[in-house]
């Protein structure tokens, strides 16, 4: 029975140090997942502030380009009362 309880021992021993050593892998990828989490959080954040300054940018151009349009609108409003007015007087 002693050569059977030695093998047992160590084959024992051998799973506990197999066991601790995943264990500490296992430690070890968990503050990797965590940091990996904290890391794709900021990223989101970044991506929300990048696509609201998209947005307000997008929003601008529209504005600008109903300025313009507005603007060439009266321009040729003008144009017109000016060309009407010379047709007359002339």
């Amino acid at each position: 029975m002693g050569i059977f309880g030695d093998d047992i021992g160590a084959q024992l021993y051998a799973l506990r140090q197999q066991l601790e050593a995943c264990e500490a892998q296992r430690k070890v990828q968990a503050q990797e997942l965590a940091a990996e989490r904290k890391r794709s959080a900021k990223l989101s954040i970044e991506l929300e502030k990048a696509a609201a300054n998209v947005e307000a940018a997008q929003r601008a151009v529209q504005k600008m380009r109903a300025r313009q349009k507005n603007s060439v609108a009266r321009a040729n409003r003008l144009k017109a009362r000016l060309v009407g007015v010379s047709s007359q007087g002339g």
